[in-house]
């Protein structure tokens, strides 16, 4: 039953079975899917970021933020960002896009797998079939744009600007990281794993 056990002060829209059925005090989500938001709850679940959890978030798709506690996040897509904890500020779109994501604040994720291994990154931007779909530990402020964009990194990578596809696809793979590295172009970067400060414009670059 969707929102079977909220607070009647509480203004939430939930369409679907087991949609938001924990939600007792969150207010102002809207939640469509079965089992979407399911394990909301409100601010008496915590705070992160300084904010009261389980607020201000729409969730769309089937078990769409099946297990988020965190506030302000808006996610579309089925099985997208089911394993985010009390992440906050997450724009997620596409199937499976950002299902690791367990505190990471101030993703944008758009694209089937964006992000898919994604657990504790912060401000990161993946645009693209499985664009950073590897991506692990405290990878931050990434930017990558194109089908598998960073989309072989394994380890933790930082502010690295990867725009078309393949673009530094084994950045961080079995080393320490690939840091402040820009490559555009069609597979520009693609045998980077722990370089830093690199410049890769053109095709295989």
């Amino acid at each position: 039953e969707a929102l079977a056990a909220q607070d009647a002060n509480v203004k939430n829209t939930a369409i679907g079975g087991l949609a938001g059925d924990y939600i007792l005090d969150g207010t102002q989500n809207t939640i469509i899917g079965y089992s979407a938001g399911s394990a909301l709850r409100g601010p008496t679940s915590g705070v992160s970021s300084g904010h009261a959890l389980g607020n201000n978030c729409t969730f769309v798709g089937h078990a769409a933020g099946d297990n988020s506690l965190g506030s302000r996040n808006t996610v579309v897509g089925s099985e997208a960002f089911v394993s985010s904890g009390d992440a906050v500020d997450n724009t997620i779109i596409g199937y499976g896009a950002g299902n690791g994501i367990t505190d990471g604040p101030g993703n944008v994720l758009i694209g089937k797998s964006a992000g898919g291994a994604m657990t504790e990154g912060d401000y990161n931007v993946a645009i693209g079939w499985a664009a950073a779909d590897a991506l692990t530990g405290a990878s931050n402020d990434n930017i990558c744009i194109g089908k598998n964009a960073l989309g072989g990194t394994a380890n933790a990578t930082t502010s690295n600007i990867a725009i078309g596809t393949g673009t530094l696809e084994a950045a961080g793979y079995g080393g320490s990281g690939a840091i402040i590295n820009m490559a555009i172009g069609h597979a520009a970067g693609e045998s980077i794993t722990t370089g830093s400060s690199n410049v890769l414009i053109g095709h295989q670059a």
